[in-house]
């Protein structure tokens, strides 16, 4: 195979290498992505569970009030 033939080759899997490489960048940045929303909704989720749990221990000490 000549130099050139060679120079083409490994230009071509460079390429592809690099189209991988960006591929795969884009699918973390996606993934990291996600996990973040995911963390937002957990973090909602906790917030929310909190102030259900302090309204059911206010209507219970109420109830028992009366």
């Amino acid at each position: 195979m000549s130099s050139e033939a060679v120079t083409d080759v490994k230009g071509v899997t460079d390429n592809k290498e690099k189209q991988t490489v960006e591929e795969v960048e884009s699918l973390l940045q996606a993934s990291s992505d996600r996990v973040k929303l995911c963390n937002t909704i957990l973090d909602d989720l906790k917030l929310l569970n909190e102030a259900l749990v302090r309204r059911s221990l206010q209507d219970v000490s109420m109830s028992t009030q009366k």
